[in-house]
């Protein structure tokens, strides 16, 4: 690591902000700064003061030994963690007490040793250990395991409503999983169905997007072939995850599907597979363009849930309008000759 970042890494480590290092040591904020930025280097005179506050040699404070402490304290919550598993937890334990007393602020050991104490039955130390990595730690995987204990230990103390708002206040680090073990009954199963939604449309729409991306020599990462069958087993997906044809929101990604499925019917000279296509295009855009969005779905696995709160694209964005606009594609000069009034 550059100096500043071992600053840095010390600084939160013995939990100081920039502000209580630079007050401590008589300086401004923005000194620490630019120490931690690596745009300025502190006087030699204020070295021992530094190591001295944070604990640690000059060495150290120098980047000749943090590495060093780092794999001895990874190699502590490795060897204790193995104990741990093999049902020497009273071991486990003490070997993270041990190594606590070489690194009092080592924020992994104290994950650690929460997490035993948890196993162990000692539930209001394993939570002041937790909660104190929670409160002072900034990595966020270590954190996220803070939380997870600390969730554990209040639901087995019967505090279940404390456990869930711990985890719900912090969803940024990941914690849904976390959530939805917590959770119970019909507000589980509402959980459940709210992140399948939302997860799975994530994942479909990633794909989506597979199907037209490249690689490093600018070249589509599938074929033409590829893309079809891609954007079919798509359709087929969605259709999977609504058999109701409640698709409301999400009616516009099979209308864009559809149009790409035409368009390379089109470029063919399919003429009959793109005027099929471009047909169920526009009435997926029909069904996004008059989606409620406080309707709620009754296809099995999403029973309940409603798309209140999501924005809907300009009126016509993926109906008649559109259509329209995308028939102009001399691609579909054969395919506009054929269609009469009536049907536009």
């Amino acid at each position: 690591m550059t100096f500043g970042e071992t600053i840095r890494s010390l600084r939160r480590k013995a939990d100081y902000t920039q502000e209580e290092l630079a007050e401590m040591l008589g300086l401004s904020p923005q000194a620490v700064s630019r120490w931690e930025c690596d745009s300025a280097m502190p006087d030699v005179s204020l070295l021992p003061r530094l190591a001295y506050l944070f604990g640690v040699s000059t060495d150290t404070l120098l980047g000749v030994e943090l590495e060093k402490r780092d794999r001895a304290i990874e190699a502590i919550r490795e060897e204790a963690n193995r104990a741990v598993s093999d049902g020497y937890r009273q071991e486990g334990i003490r070997m993270l007490r041990e190594g606590l007393k070489s690194y009092p602020n080592s924020h992994v050991l104290m994950a650690a040793l929460a997490d035993a104490l948890l196993l162990e039955g000692r539930l209001e130390e394993s939570l002041s250990l937790a909660e104190w990595v929670i409160g002072h730690e900034q990595d966020l995987k270590l954190k996220t395991d803070a939380i997870s204990t600390a969730s554990c230990v209040l639901d087995r103390m019967g505090r279940h409503a404390q456990a869930v708002e711990l985890v719900r206040r912090l969803p940024e680090l990941g914690c849904d999983d976390l959530l939805i073990h917590l959770l119970k009954g019909s507000e589980r199963v509402r959980e459940l169905r709210h992140k399948a939604l939302t997860d799975g449309m994530a994942a479909l729409s990633c794909l989506y997007w597979l199907t037209s991306a490249e690689n490093d020599r600018g070249e589509p990462e599938l074929d033409a072939d590829e893309r079809r069958l891609a954007l079919e087993r798509l359709l087929g997906l969605y259709d999977g995850f609504f058999p109701d044809g409640d698709y409301g929101f999400y009616a516009q990604f099979p209308a864009r599907i559809h149009r790409e499925l035409a368009v390379l019917d089109a470029s063919r000279g399919r003429e009959e597979e793109a005027l099929l296509h471009l047909k169920e295009c526009v009435r997926f855009g029909v069904v996004f363009e008059q989606y409620d969005p406080e309707e709620k779905r009754t296809s099995l696995f999403f029973r309940g849930e409603a798309d209140g709160g999501w924005v809907r694209n300009e009126p016509g964005s993926e109906g008649w309008d559109e259509l329209r606009e995308w028939l102009a594609d001399p691609l579909f000069d054969g395919i506009r000759e054929r269609i009469g009034p009536a049907e536009e």
